[in-house]
């Protein structure tokens, strides 16, 4: 009864962390879009709102954003069109296993060192996998891994897109990171299901959290910290510049 009732617990806490993990990050995404949106010309919201500061401190302009942050362009371009489609995957283990996947081939193509690309290729898969073919497992809480899918000696993506043609070249960043905000939401709410809160779905589901937090949440919040800074340092020299000439009018 004891083993039970333990059991029932540790669910329950899991079950506290995941629905804390989605309210966090849809909040986040939220105000990461309206960052964005006051950054552009037209809102996209109905009624006009006043100016969204970064930490409620700075106010950001589009030309606060140089090329270090929008370098990222091409790479959330790939994401939000290969997360979009999976939004018609049902709830559950199959929609979990899609996503650990696409961040599996997603941190081969974009993130990996070559060294790290070819042992990943060593011990990949061979043939489609096909993880809406497991949907039928009587698994409730199956163990999820991705793995690198190849064909003879070629790699063969089953959920990540990627575009290298001329219009990828010329992707707005704004406009980019505006639509991916909108599609991780969904995919976040997604992951609320009775299927999450088993051990091995929970810790897949914080494995895509930690993925996701470094190659977006966690980038871009660096980089808007940074751009801050600038702005702010900027205006605190003007300040000074200011008081001393201020100051030496007084003398005179």
């Amino acid at each position: 009864m004891e083993a039970v009732v333990a059991k029932l617990e540790e669910q329950l806490e899991r079950k506290r962390n995941i629905l804390f993990m989605i309210e966090k990050r849809i909040s986040e995404l939220d105000y990461l879009r309206r960052i964005h949106d006051s950054c552009t010309t037209v809102s996209r919201y109905a009624a006009p709102t006043a100016p969204v500061l970064w930490l409620n401190v700075v106010k950001l302009t589009r030309s606060d954003f140089g090329e270090d942050i929008q370098k990222r362009v091409q790479q959330w371009f790939s994401l939000g069109l290969s997360l979009a489609p999976l939004l018609s995957i049902e709830n559950g283990p199959t929609f979990v296993r899609s996503l650990v996947q696409l961040i599996e081939e997603y941190d081969y193509h974009f993130v990996m060192h070559p060294a790290v690309q070819g042992v990943k290729v060593l011990v990949g898969t061979f043939g489609p996998r096909a993880a809406q073919a497991n949907s039928s497992s009587v698994e409730q809480d199956p163990v999820v891994r991705g793995k690198i899918v190849k064909i003879g000696t070629a790699v063969v993506y089953e959920y990540l897109r990627i575009y290298n043609n001329p219009i990828a070249q010329s992707l707005d960043y704004f406009e980019i990171t505006y639509a991916l905000c909108k599609v991780m939401e969904d995919v976040y709410r997604k992951l609320e299901h009775e299927s999450s809160y088993g051990r091995n779905m929970y810790e897949a589901i914080q494995r895509i959290d930690s993925r996701l937090k470094h190659h977006f949440f966690g980038f871009i919040a660096k980089e808007l910290d940074k751009v801050c800074v600038h702005i702010l340092k900027d205006q605190v020299c003007d300040i000074d510049s200011l008081v001393v000439k201020n100051t030496n009018i007084s003398v005179l």
